[in-house]
């Protein structure tokens, strides 16, 4: 064999080797396998809590995943991925490893000082939007809400009625000030001023209508 066909073939081997290092785990194998994972230690919805972390950690919408199902992860990717999976499996809720929860048509911050949102909430919000609806003069409007955590239903409010007044209350420091981010998130989103007051304390304020879920309107 000459030496020139020597080289070639070390060469076909190489590329065959760094195809195989750079397959071995793409994003659809690090799913499927994360997902198998996730099942054998009873996570809750192993296949959507799978794609929410890599998405995560890939900078990249669930979507995207399949799109770009063939792509390797980086060492430094697939690191902070494992650390995420490790998390799950201590049963820590997928919202707070990646700190943020889908909420009506919002993106909100969330941590172990808040609660997180639930999908069955959004009944409340439309319930206080039926009762917006019906008043005769909507830019008038102030509202109240005790207890607020994370903003999740005022703030849901406000994007919908932006030229009302909302103030929202929490005896929590921390679940004020992740409610303050949020409502500047959602000011920056949505390029319309909301004004949201917080404050930790129950402060005198005119009232007009009661809706259930600690809101006033």
């Amino acid at each position: 064999m000459n030496s020139e066909r020597i080289i070639k073939l070390r060469h076909c081997k190489m590329q065959t080797y760094h195809k195989e290092v750079d397959t071995k785990w793409n994003i659809l194998k690090l799913l499927q396998w994360t997902t198998s994972y996730f099942k054998s230690h009873n996570v809750d919805s192993p296949r959507s809590a799978s794609e929410i972390l890599l998405a995560h950690v890939l900078n990249l919408k669930r979507i995207d995943l399949y799109v770009r199902y063939d792509q390797p992860l980086t060492d430094k990717e697939l690191l902070v991925f494992k650390s995420l999976i490790k998390r799950r499996i201590k049963k820590e809720p997928v919202a707070y490893i990646i700190g943020s929860k889908g909420f009506w048509s919002l993106e909100l911050s969330v941590s172990p000082y808040v609660l997180i949102p639930r999908p069955d909430t959004e009944t409340l919000v439309e319930v206080v939007l039926d009762t917006i609806s019906s008043l005769p003069d909507k830019n008038t409007m102030s509202i109240l809400e005790l207890g607020t955590g994370s903003g999740a239903i005022i703030l849901s409010v406000a994007s919908e009625f932006p030229d009302g007044s909302f103030t929202a209350i929490d005896y929590s420091v921390k679940a004020i000030e992740i409610a303050k981010k949020n409502a500047v998130s959602i000011n920056i989103r949505c390029n319309k001023y909301l004004h949201v007051l917080f404050y930790r304390k129950l402060i005198a304020h005119t009232l007009s209508d009661f809706v259930p879920g600690a809101f006033f309107i």
